[in-house]
Parts: structure tokens; sequence; C-alpha cells
């Protein structure tokens, strides 16, 4: 199943049911090429529900929402997805009352989004966080991706970037220690049960893939169109096969493996060839 954190996708008016207009402001800007006038709306920066960052539309337009998964609260780590999208769409009702049937049938276009991970650190057989970094750093073999430290000791993380036209990225981090920065107290005092959430993270490799190039979208998920629809029922493991993509095919993963293999039978005798 397809997870999401921060996602940005279009609201079609006919799936709007209301919107609380005391929280908006309005904008006009004239085009100084014909003279034509364009009005916008959009909610205040102080009335947007925790984990919103825009609501906003051009005058005849759809709604433009940008979000993340922590409009889930306490199940922030389980992402946004088809199973969830009714959850995080209730937490719009300050500004919008959304219709979950409409937006579905209407399939609106998305603009960009992450596809999320939660690897058990336990799972991976290492000792700490900063083991699979370091491991990550050094499987990196194909030519096209540069990979690098993130995030210093408050994240504890590797990203690895793309020198693609489509500049793409992959991220691998300490989820609880990204969650203990300050912009992330308003969010966690909102949780019912913050503590919980971050024990559970503290647990996980946090694995993220960033996806705003339209083409490389459809190519990722394996989908014709980029609707809301799509995207959320793609079956494609779209972390998994990016992975594989900046380790090679996993060739380079699995020299070590076998490196490791020969050290467990060889022991000391083993001198690397």
């Amino acid at each position: 199943m397809i997870r999401l954190d921060t996602l940005k996708f279009e609201i079609p008016q006919d799936a709007i049911l209301g919107v609380d207009e005391g929280k908006t402001y309005k904008t006009t800007q004239v085009d100084c090429q014909d003279g034509s006038i364009l009005n916008f709306q959009q909610f205040k920066a102080d009335a947007l529900p925790i984990g919103v960052s825009s609501i906003k539309t051009k005058e005849g337009g759809s709604w433009h929402l940008t979000l993340s998964a922590k409009v889930l609260l306490d199940d922030y780590l389980d992402g946004i997805h088809i199973n969830s999208l009714e959850k995080a769409l209730a937490h719009l009702s300050p500004c919008l009352e959304v219709d979950l049937d409409a937006l579905w049938d209407a399939n609106p276009k998305v603009h960009r989004f992450d596809t999320t991970s939660n690897i058990p650190l336990a799972s991976l057989d290492a000792a700490n966080h900063k083991a699979v970094m370091d491991a990550l750093l050094i499987s990196t073999s194909n030519s096209f991706f540069d990979a690098k430290y993130h995030g210093g000791k408050r994240q504890c993380g590797i990203v690895i970037q793309g020198r693609q036209e489509a500049q793409n990225r992959f991220i691998a981090y300490a989820k609880h220690l990204e969650l203990a920065r300050p912009k992330n107290k308003a969010f966690l005092d909102a949780c019912i049960n913050s503590s919980r959430l971050r024990m559970e993270a503290s647990k996980q490799v946090r694995i993220e893939v960033n996806h705003s190039n339209h083409k490389s979208i459809k190519q990722r998920l394996n989908i014709a169109n980029i609707g809301l629809r799509e995207v959320l029922t793609s079956t494609s493991l779209v972390n998994y096969d990016y992975l594989l993509k900046v380790t090679n095919g996993g060739r380079q993963l699995t020299l070590f493996n076998d490196i490791q293999q020969a050290i467990q039978e060889q022991g000391q005798s083993f001198d690397g060839y």
C-alpha cells in the first residue's frame, strides 16, 4: 500500500461542502501583458490546522491543498493512504468541509508527494540508526546519484540526490530525532500520546522518496494519469525500487553480504581476495 507524507493536490469546487470565509484573505493581481485581473483566495496561516501548510485557490478554479501526514496526529507514522484519507480530510473541517465521495469521483490532479516507509531497526540487524546510514552511504554505487549525511546529530540521516533532470531524492533518517526539533512542538502537544509516538519512531528507520516530476511519478507508480485515485491505489514498491536504482540493482549490497559471509566462514584468515 502506498503511504504518503507531504502531499499537494487539488480539490474541485464540486467537492467542497463548506468554506469558513472568515479565515481567508483575498488578493488581486493584474496581468501586465493583457491587463486581465486575477483574484486569489487563501486561508490565513494562523487558521490552518496542524499539518496543513497551505489552502488556496484562484477564482473559478480548484482549491490547492498542501498537507502532511501530521494531520493524522497520533497515527502520523502510518501515513496518508487510501484507508486514512477520510480522517486526513476531516482534519480540514475548521477551514474546509470536503465531500470524500465527490472528491474520489472527480479524481483530482496530484502535484507532488513523498512516499514513506518505516523499517523496524531490529529487522535490519543494525546496532543503531547510524550503522544503517553508514551502510547506505557506501552502498550508493550508481554514478547518477550523490549521497551525503543529512541533518547532523539532530536527525542522523542520509540523503541520496539524483543528478538527472528530475532531481528527486531518497532520504533515510531517525524520525524520533526529527520529531524532537522545536518546530514539531505544536504537533506533539496536539497528540494524545506523543511519548508512544516518539518511542515507536525510535525503533524504526524512516525512508522517504520525494516525487515532484510528473513524468517520473507515472513511471515509478506505474500509472497513466496523476490523479488522486491512481496514486493512492498504486501497488508499486516505490521506495524499494528507488533504493535498488541507487545501489545498481542491489549488486553492491549483495557484495557486502558476500564479504560478511566470508568473514564469518573464514574468520581472521579472510583477506578480502
